[in-house]
């Protein structure tokens, strides 16, 4: 019997193994045979979760949204109850807006008493101030107006339709007393005395004077 020698070559193989694969969920067990369980495929599974996805998108919209109403609410309520006036708000040509109350009627105090009136009459003219024909200036009852302004529906129609500017009409008031003892002092400059017509004859020509009607307090 003859014995031959063979040469026994390795080569650097990697073992082979098996890939690992999950195996599908076991069907729950159960003691109710009408009970019947079905995998749900994997592309089934995936369309599943994108409602959810959607409604994560939404659902973070909507707070959003809430978040800035509920932001824009409180700072409308802060300004409502606030004492600032609100923007473009003028009194006699005075700047008001963005001023606390007590800020405006300080400037408003300070500002009004330089109004003047003209009064003119047939021979004079006199530059008076409000003062001293007993008129004087209700500035609480104006900075009350001038301070409701941006708080009314009215008063948002008259802003957008001056553009953002509100003037605001002053609440005035007048001592009828004051009034009468200063026109009394300016009487006799303001007396006319009355003159009837009459007919002159000047160098031979007659001449028709039209008659004069007087005036006096």
């Amino acid at each position: 019997m003859e014995i031959h020698e063979q040469k026994t070559q390795f080569y650097n193989r990697r073992p082979f193994r098996k890939s690992a694969v999950s195996p599908e969920p076991s069907p729950p067990t159960t003691n109710n045979l009408d009970t019947l369980w079905f995998p749900i495929p994997k592309h089934e599974r995936q369309r599943w979760q994108l409602p959810s996805l959607k409604s994560l998108l939404l659902g973070f919209t909507i707070t959003v949204m809430f978040s800035l109403l509920v932001v824009a609410a409180s700072g409308a309520a802060l300004f409502y109850n606030s004492p600032i006036i609100f923007p473009g708000v003028t009194v006699l040509d005075v700047e008001l807006g963005t001023q606390t109350k007590t800020a405006a009627a300080t400037a408003l105090q300070a500002n009004w008493h330089e109004q003047t009136i003209n009064l003119t009459t047939l021979n004079a003219s006199w530059d008076i101030t409000l003062a001293e024909l007993g008129i004087s200036l209700d500035v609480p009852a104006t900075i009350t107006q001038a301070h409701t302004q941006g708080r009314t529906l009215d008063s948002w129609q008259q802003i957008i339709n001056n553009r953002g500017t509100v003037p605001v009409q002053p609440v005035w008031q007048m001592d009828i007393a004051i009034a009468d003892a200063f026109l009394q002092e300016k009487a006799d400059e303001l007396a006319i005395s009355a003159q009837d017509a009459r007919v002159d004859i000047v160098n031979g020509r007659v001449l028709i004077i039209p008659a004069i009607p007087g005036q006096a307090l």
